[in-house]
């Protein structure tokens, strides 16, 4: 950690250091000792440093038998060349430690290589893969504590991929978190890294006061860590608030001092964007003095030198791929790689060509300007055509909403009502439908459906649609029924939002459930069927039950010398007289003949004994003798041993009476 906040005080103790740990051969001491040097100098910006250090940390890992301590270094390895612009080399480390994790699996290395591919992905101009790779690493981090300086970094580059893709929102929320998750460490270089993006999503946003502010957070680190490259950045970020605000003076004294900075370090390109950002300084206050000459001559000089440069890099990884291929006699890998040298090296002139012309365009630009100006009044005309046109579509579209029958409204996906008709208010007790307008959907409805409201809101914007049946107490104590179906629509130039519609179902819902219930009654006694056996044992998993069997004694003589119909008589009256002393849960099943069961849920032995008492207190008042017997549910068994064992105790009983 001290690397971070003092890194030429370690960097003046290292070599002391390291040489103690060489000479008692503590291979893994060296490592961490290498470890922290590459750490200080990637706060110095010194990426060959880094690169040093790092190869130095990984063999010295290596030779200790420290797998972890070896994938470090070579992550930090892979940084600086990535920082050295070559790709490729830094390409090929995070592929090996990409495989050497997979024996060895570390969060927070998973992140930090996933970090450097998304660094990468951002140099070469893949926005969107950046964000994917910096998604990447904070999922494999998930919710590891130790490792947020590194969900702070992958943060950070999120947000910068979104701020180069246009989603200022969104890289400014995600700023505000990597800030967050900055809270409490002590790392002023990336604090200074996180400052810098937060001063170019505010550039984005238009958002001068903040690029003033965070430019100079940017510039008190870099004199805190005596750091040309960050005081130049901050020089570079206030320089671009003061040109955003007109102030070219301003501008043109801060991008002065941050190209002297990146020229005193020999950061060519970071030299060459800052020229070009004082050239256009000069350009826009309409003040071109001598000296510009010689800025647009050096800025000509810094494109060639920084194309030579590029240039040579892709030979030297060209070359170096060559011998790698031919020591593996891989020669379709080597003609590949050469055919990407070539092409990185012609899109490297290319891209320097579009520069040039760039700078000549600018000024073309400004006559192109004056010549808008004139065409914004014809253009006027146009643009109020289409207003009208749109405000009577709009007047056809909301006459045909207040005409629907069904509910129809229209809301934001925090659940916010945009508009909705007639029939809505009325339906919702909203008064009338202007007047539900800016209100939440669920100010509307009972608080006991919150829970519905937000599982709705969270599927349409997760899916795109919703529907179901919403169940709504009415004013008489019953309840009525809505059929809903909603779609989230996301116009390109406007906020999403989403059209529900609902027909009320309260009729059909009770003709169901009347159909339902006949299904499950005894059509003769008014009692359960054997379907009601099988719905209370699924709606009783779990608890106890008991089970009360009853047979009607001498049924059969009845039925043979009085008649079916009396019988039939009879049994209406004994299914009216066990209903009459049962609990009012209970449930009372025509098994079939003279045959009841009771079904008791959640019955205790109390409970079961109450209601055979009362069946006997009163058994003289009975259409019929019978006989009865009862059990409750044993450990987690069926209710059918459970009928069993009441039947048992029934026929026990008969028997007892006979004799």
């Amino acid at each position: 950690m001290r690397a971070l906040v003092d890194p030429d005080g370690v960097l003046g103790i290292l070599p002391t250091e390291l040489a103690t740990a060489r000479a008692r051969n503590d291979h893994q001491r060296e490592a961490l000792l290498q470890l922290a040097r590459a750490n200080a100098c990637r706060v110095k910006a010194d990426w060959p440093c880094q690169r040093d250090a790092g190869i130095a940390a990984r063999k010295a890992a290596e030779a200790g038998g420290d797998a972890v301590v070896a994938l470090r270094g070579l992550v930090a390895e892979a940084r600086a060349y990535s920082a050295l612009k070559d790709y490729s080399r830094a390409s090929d480390l995070l592929g090996e430690a990409e495989l050497r994790l997979k024996q060895h699996p570390q969060p927070e290395l998973s992140g930090d290589v996933l970090l450097g591919y998304s660094s990468m992905s951002h140099s070469l101009g893949r926005y969107a893969m950046s964000a994917q790779y910096a998604r990447r690493g904070l999922e494999a981090l998930g919710n590891d504590t130790p490792a947020r300086p590194m969900q702070a970094r992958l943060l950070r580059n999120l947000a910068r991929a979104q701020t180069e893709m246009g989603e200022i929102a969104d890289a400014r929320e995600t700023l505000r978190r990597g800030q967050a998750v900055l809270a409490g460490i002590d790392d002023p270089k990336l604090t200074a890294e996180m400052a810098l993006e937060a001063a170019r999503a505010a550039r984005a946003a238009g958002d001068i006061a903040a690029q003033r502010q965070n430019g100079e957070r940017v510039l008190g680190l870099g004199r805190e860590l005596v750091n040309s490259q960050l005081a130049g950045l901050g020089r570079e970020v206030l320089g671009n608030a003061a040109y955003d605000a007109q102030d070219w003076i301003g501008a043109r004294q801060q991008y002065a001092e941050a190209v002297a900075s990146f020229r005193a370090l020999d950061l060519k390109r970071d030299e060459l964007r800052v020229l070009r950002s004082q050239i256009q300084a000069e350009v826009a206050s309409g003040a071109m003095p001598t000296e510009s000459g010689g800025q647009l001559r050096r800025l000509f000089e810094l494109s060639a030198e920084v194309e030579k440069a590029d240039r040579a890099q892709s030979a030297d990884d060209f070359d170096a791929r060559l011998k790698y291929a031919q020591q593996e006699q891989s020669v379709a890998h080597l003609q590949r790689e050469a055919e990407l040298s070539r092409q990185r090296a012609q899109a490297l002139a290319e891209r320097n060509r579009l520069i040039l012309w760039l700078e000549l365009l600018t000024v073309a630009v400004l006559v192109v300007i004056l010549v808008s100006y004139l065409q914004v009044r014809r253009a006027h005309a146009r643009l109020q055509s289409t207003l009208t046109a749109l405000h009577e579509r709009e007047a056809q579209a909301s006459s045909l909403l207040h005409m629907s029958k069904g509910c129809v409204l229209l809301h934001d996906i925090e659940g916010r009502i945009i508009m909705a008709n007639p029939a809505t208010a009325t339906a919702f007790g909203g008064g009338s439908a202007e007047a539900m307008a800016g209100k939440p959907l669920q100010e509307f409805l009972p608080a006991a459906l919150a829970g519905e409201v937000a599982a709705y809101l969270a599927k349409v914007a997760d899916e795109g649609s919703a529907e179901g049946v919403l169940v709504v107490p009415a004013a008489d104590g019953g309840q009525r029924n809505w059929r809903f179906a909603s779609n989230r629509t996301e116009p390109g130039d406007a906020r999403p939002f989403v059209v529900g519609q609902a027909v009320e179902i309260t009729e059909q819902a009770r003709q169901v459930e009347a159909l339902r219930e006949q299904g499950l009654r005894d059509v003769l006694t008014g009692a359960f069927n054997r379907r009601e056996v099988d719905r209370f044992e699924a709606s009783a998993a779990g608890r106890g039950w008991g089970v009360i069997a009853i047979d009607l004694d001498g049924f059969k003589q009845i039925n043979d010398f009085r008649g079916h119909e009396h019988g039939d008589t009879v049994l209406v009256s004994m299914a009216q007289f066990i209903g009459e002393h049962v609990r009012a849960d209970d449930s009372l099943v025509r098994m079939g003949g003279d045959e009841f069961v009771v079904l008791l849920p959640d019955a205790t032995p109390a409970a079961l004994e109450g209601v055979t008492e009362r069946l006997h207190q009163h058994a003289p008042s009975a259409a019929c003798r019978f006989s009865l017997g009862s059990a409750l549910r044993e450990g987690g068994e069926s209710l059918a041993s459970t009928l069993a064992r009441a039947d048992e105790a029934m026929y026990a009983a008969k028997r007892a009476r006979r004799s």
